[in-house]
């Protein structure tokens, strides 16, 4: 349902930018209605919200930055409109678990 574009970088001083950066796109062609799009973004936003200390502290512990776009892509049974938090959370979960992965994975190179 989602999809996650990302950028480690561990070359940056850290009072230049923020250790995380992070975007949220719901493509037109997948959810014609602004207010549906808009709805989705929230859920996404909210269900990042949650998981977000988790990668905060992987961050700061492997002195790394970390840039991510998170794109909905619609693999869902119901309509957009009709989307719950708790349908968007286990794809984050998974998103959030292979981010610290790679998190870890990057700073031991």
């Amino acid at each position: 349902m989602i999809q996650c574009y990302f950028i480690l970088d561990k070359n940056l001083d850290t009072s230049s930018r923020p250790v995380m950066r992070v975007g949220f796109s719901v493509p037109r062609r997948r959810v014609r209605k602004a207010v549906d799009r808009n709805r989705l973004k929230r859920l996404l936003r909210e269900s990042f919200r949650i998981h977000k200390p988790m990668l905060v502290e992987q961050l700061h512990k492997n002195q790394v930055h970390l840039d991510v776009l998170i794109m909905y892509r619609g693999r869902s049974s119901r309509k957009p409109r009709h989307t719950k938090l708790a349908e968007v959370l286990p794809d984050m979960i998974r998103l959030v678990e292979l981010l610290s992965g790679r998190i870890k994975a990057g700073s031991e190179k």
